[in-house]
């Protein structure tokens, strides 16, 4: 068994998720926005203390690795590698909203046929994904929002889920545990050294 943390920095909120070897998992989100690097290593330690861990006793860590807040990724990232250099274990990244969508779908395929996450990029364009029947239709993509609606439009039953819009299916770390697990199990793991998340600059992915 194993004790892995999963971070979120790349919505405006701050989440974490926390698997426990005892079979425990828990999950925080903060309401306040763009608040990361000012919360994220004490949320970390309280997340911890919740189930009598502390940072020695992490296995592994995980992050999603964008698209999202350029800023918020920096600061994921920076924490991610750190705790990862400074414990001498292995770092997971994961596509988030991809992640996000699978996890959702599963909870509600008995109403929706499509789900569709969808992370503000700005000036009217965001950054999407489509999961359809349990199958991931569309990676992570860019386009703008009314040709995005314009696919929408045509599901017979889909979910839409925006990041700055509020939903019941709020967005976060939590949403990413099942990924995380598959990835422990296949021990897919990321060079810590060569690790850069997807960035946005200028409405642009980038590498």
């Amino acid at each position: 068994m194993y004790n892995t943390l999963i971070i979120d920095t790349a919505l405006p909120q701050l989440s974490l998720a926390l698997i426990c070897e005892n079979g425990d998992e828990r999950a925080i989100v903060l309401e306040e926005e763009f608040k990361h690097a000012k919360r994220i290593t004490l949320e970390i330690e309280k997340l911890l203390k919740s189930c009598n861990l502390c940072l020695s006793d992490l296995n592994y860590i995980a992050i999603n690795e964008g698209p999202g807040s350029f800023t918020g990724l920096r600061v994921g990232s920076s924490t991610a590698k750190g705790l990862c250099f400074g414990l001498k274990i292995p770092l997971l990244t994961i596509k988030g909203i991809e992640a996000m969508a699978m996890a959702i779908y599963q909870e509600n395929q008995n109403d929706y046929s499509d789900i569709f996450i969808l992370i503000d990029a700005r000036r009217e364009n965001y950054f999407y994904t489509q999961v359809s029947k349990g199958e991931v239709i569309i990676p992570i993509s860019f386009d703008a929002n009314q040709n995005i609606q314009q696919h929408i439009a045509g599901c017979e039953r889909p979910m839409i889920i925006k990041s700055d819009e509020k939903s019941k299916n709020k967005l976060s770390a939590k949403f990413m545990i099942a990924e995380v697990k598959n990835k422990i199990a296949a021990k897919d793991f990321t060079d810590i050294s060569l690790f850069e998340p997807n960035y946005y600059l200028n409405n642009y992915q980038k590498k």
